[in-house]
């Protein structure tokens, strides 16, 4: 890349959390595993957690600079791809029991 990449963020930071409350007879399989990086432009981390019944996911950015320079742009298109995934990552719920019946 030869040219900086302008981070056209409308806010430096951004933390979003839902709870998901499965419907009744589903239960959650194990929750996605957590990550985490720090690069010089961005901070990303993104967790899950079962809390009783309900699945709780925990995603936050923060913008450190608006511009990502062309040395660290192969870095940062990496974490973006895996930022990315991760936010589409699917929440599976299966039928309460149903790895018990054969």
């Amino acid at each position: 890349r030869t040219y900086p990449r302008e981070l056209n963020a409308e806010y430096d930071s951004v933390t979003n959390e839902i709870v998901i409350v499965p419907p009744k007879g589903y239960v959650f399989l194990k929750p996605p595993a957590s990550i985490n990086f720090k690069l010089p432009s961005i901070s990303y981390s993104c967790s899950a957690a079962l809390k009783g019944k309900n699945q709780r996911l925990k995603r936050s950015v923060v913008i450190h600079k608006s511009v990502v320079e062309p040395a660290d742009y192969p870095e940062f298109r990496t974490a973006h791809r895996t930022m990315l995934s991760t936010d589409m990552a699917p929440v599976i719920m299966v039928r309460q029991g149903a790895g018990s019946r054969r």
